[in-house]
């Protein structure tokens, strides 16, 4: 959905077509950092719970100086993309430091459950990827042809990928997801 969205957010004016394939190519790199930010973001309320800030402050110090040197390297052979998986690459590295000190201290922190829930979203993820996928090859052609149709099918799509996202999750029985569309229930009843 990259190349829809940067066209309906930023193709006007002086954002042309050649605009957007850069923004598209970086957006790519910076989409595979996500669960590694997230994750980060999570693992760094539980030290601040238990009254350690220095600790997140000097694993980011480190990340940041490897970040530094992968848009160096990087930067050349993938260009803007290079940047942008350089702070793909330490936004995993910072969760994955963060997560094995934490594990020392405090001992098992993902338990089986966690891994159940882990699975069955990636599994809601893949298949609700392949619908988009199929839904883009088929109308990449009309929205291509207008910027409102771009929008407007864009705007279709997302919600479409969320709905059958939490659709697929629930028919997994995910915890995590049964638990929000118990509390959606719950609030639409009152």
């Amino acid at each position: 959905m990259r190349y829809p969205i940067v066209r309906m957010l930023y193709e006007y004016g002086h954002f042309t077509q050649q605009s957007t394939s850069m923004v598209a190519y970086a957006l790519l790199f910076h989409a595979l950092g996500l669960s590694g930010t997230g994750g980060t973001r999570v693992i760094v309320q539980m030290f601040f719970a238990m009254k350690d800030t220095r600790t997140p402050v000097y694993v980011a110090g480190v990340c940041m100086a490897v970040n530094l040197a992968l848009c160096y390297y990087l930067s050349g052979p993938l260009k803007l993309g290079g940047i942008a998986l350089a702070g793909s690459i330490s936004a995993f590295l910072n969760f994955f430091l963060l997560y094995i000190i934490l594990k020392m201290r405090v001992g098992m922190i993902i338990d089986r459950a966690t891994v159940i829930s882990f699975v069955k979203s990636l599994i809601a993820s893949m298949v609700m990827s392949a619908v988009l996928y199929l839904f883009l090859k088929y109308f990449t052609d009309l929205m291509l042809k207008a910027k409102l149709y771009n929008a407007g099918l864009t705007l279709i799509f997302l919600f479409l990928g969320v709905l059958l996202f939490f659709v697929v999750n629930v028919l997994l029985k995910n915890k995590d997801i049964v638990v929000v569309k118990d509390a959606l229930i719950k609030r639409v009843k009152e």
